[in-house]
């Protein structure tokens, strides 16, 4: 016959069971007890924008005891604007963060009959593809194009004639148009081509608008704006601007020569430039996939 030895019994009611992970006044007894076992892009989260909400406060230091009062979440912080919260268990920025301009290029070309070295530009198609293919090596997928951010206004100075055939200065306002998107990592870029550089304002006394056989265009400032204006004004992405690298081509090679070598030398000087511009476009795309790794994004 089987034996046993009963226990000793015990009523629920005066049974104390400690839970196996820290409750919230042990977590809290440290002082760096919330941010030291965060994964490094919650860190770079924190350390731009206070990332203090209060899922983070119980989920990470432990469930409060009975009684204990859960502090209010926060949405907003005092020295800035990112803050995080979670879809699909991946962390996603409400304030934009935008990455540097990564400088690949000197990004200045001109154009005109007193131009001696002509550049040589990236269609916007042909740079669109380059992004592409580098950035789906990392698992991005660009499910949306040419998206219009209305919340993001770009201004510049235009011009209208009125009755008396008089010009009056105006400011233009258009929203920002962005290229691709990645809508499940939320992940935006944008090329800055010819088409979307921005001209300097004409001076105050410029009675008004003024045509040229010459034009200039400065690619990395443009960038330069449009990234400041993604960080005051964007969200809920992160932010990647590159630009046309503006190579020109080397007419060192083709003095001298007679004409229809000169042509091929200048076809072959042309195709240079721009597989020289390609290849400065993929670095800058390589270094924002890196900046991205580093957040945990890819």
């Amino acid at each position: 016959m089987l034996e046993y030895t009963p226990m000793a019994h015990r009523h629920p009611r005066h049974r104390r069971v400690e839970p196996a992970y820290p409750t919230k006044p042990q977590m809290l007894a440290e002082s760096d007890g919330l941010t030291k076992h965060l994964p490094a892009s919650w860190q770079d989260m924190i350390t731009k924008g206070g990332l203090t909400a209060a899922f983070l406060v119980c989920g990470l230091a432990g469930c409060p005891e009975s009684g204990a009062e859960v502090p209010a979440p926060t949405t907003a912080s005092a020295t800035g604007p990112a803050q995080a919260t979670t879809r699909r268990g991946q962390l996603i920025p409400i304030a934009a963060i935008v990455a540097p301009i990564f400088e690949h290029g000197d990004g200045r070309a001109a154009t005109g009959c007193m131009v001696i070295a002509p550049p040589v530009f990236l269609a916007e198609e042909e740079a669109r593809q380059i992004i592409r293919e580098e950035l789906q090596k990392f698992g991005l997928q660009f499910s949306k194009h040419d998206v219009e951010f209305k919340d993001i206004q770009m201004k510049s100075i235009g011009w209208t004639l009125d009755d008396q055939l008089t010009y009056n200065r105006v400011e233009i306002s258009r929203p920002l148009g962005i290229d691709l998107i990645d809508a499940d990592r939320h992940v935006a870029v944008q090329y800055i081509a010819t088409a979307d550089c921005i001209p300097p304002d004409p001076p105050e006394d410029v009675p008004g608008p003024v045509s040229s056989s010459g034009q200039e265009y400065n690619f990395k400032k443009t960038a330069i704006t449009i990234a400041d204006k993604l960080k005051s004004d964007g969200n809920d992405h992160y932010f990647g601007v590159f630009y046309d690298p503006g190579n020109h081509i080397d007419h060192t090679a083709l003095k001298g020569k007679p004409f229809l070598a000169r042509l091929t030398a200048e076809r072959a000087a042309e195709a240079e430039a721009k597989k020289k511009s390609k290849e400065q476009l993929r670095q800058q795309v390589r270094d924002f996939a890196e900046w991205l790794r580093q957040r945990g994004v890819i």
